[in-house]
């Protein structure tokens, strides 16, 4: 689905199952205008409108989704349809001075929720962190299908060894390394990288990659393995040819600069 996502404009039913009664049209375009021309104007209040709109527009989602659970039960395939829940980013509010889905890679955009109701699996709750990357393998074996050789990763169900989440953003100049404990960051471009102990600091509010040479030298080389692999599969593409129209709604959506 389209939503959650900027602009957060949900129902006005699912306003009040917040708690909080909707606002008015003029009042939600203010908001969306000022958080992405001039955040640093947002006041208290702005930030907790700007959050229950956010949970409204939870609730929506989660509605629609409870309708098509529903209209597969009735039609007598629930049980034998695998049906996964997943977002590609979160939403900043003010985390790291950023608003939206900027191109930093913070929890508050990497960690997202993943739901996979697959009937030949039990259910159970995992704990440890996983990579999006191996949802599409995982959707392959489940439904018999071969996974091209060119993907990366592997069956979330076969995963043994040691869980790391690796990621990348504005087309590789940053890179990202995520274990339970510590989360990486590498600004390959200027060659600064950043490490945060997560236990201690779930916010990612103090560098600690002075501290801990050691851990940012063993997770730089799991973020350099990284881009050749990705490299190893890459592909030559068309040039296409963007109009200002489609960058400047680009532009809006938090795509790019």
């Amino acid at each position: 689905y389209m939503d959650v996502h900027y602009p957060f404009q949900p129902p006005k039913r699912f306003m009040r199952k917040t708690g909080q009664e909707p606002l008015s049209a003029r009042r939600v375009a203010h908001l969306h205008d000022a958080m992405h021309e001039n955040p640093e104007k947002l006041s208290q209040s702005d930030t907790e409108d700007l959050r229950a709109l956010y949970r409204a527009e939870l609730r929506y989602v989660d509605h629609n989704i409870g309708r098509i659970l529903d209209a597969l039960s009735e039609r007598g395939v629930r049980d034998e349809t695998m049906v996964v829940v997943t977002s590609d980013h979160g939403e900043a509010f003010g985390e790291h001075d950023r608003w939206g889905h900027h191109s930093f890679m913070y929890d508050e955009l990497l960690r997202v929720p993943l739901i996979v109701d697959d009937p030949d699996h039990e259910p159970d709750k995992i704990d440890e962190q996983v990579s999006l990357i191996d949802l599409f393998p995982t959707i392959c074996d489940s439904c018999g299908v071969k996974t091209p050789d060119e993907v990366q990763g592997r069956n979330l169900f076969d995963r043994k060894d040691e869980p790391v989440a690796l990621g990348t953003s504005q087309r590789g100049r940053r890179l990202a390394c995520r274990t339970p404990e510590w989360k990486c960051l590498w600004h390959v471009k200027g060659g600064k990288t950043e490490l945060y102990d997560l236990r201690a600091d779930p916010g990612e509010t103090t560098d600690v990659s002075g501290d801990h040479p050691d851990v940012v030298e063993r997770l730089r080389g799991k973020m350099e393995s990284y881009r050749e692999e990705a490299a190893a599969t890459d592909t030559e593409l068309p040039e296409v040819q963007e109009s200002r129209e489609v960058r400047e709604r680009l532009k809006q959506l938090g795509y790019i600069d």
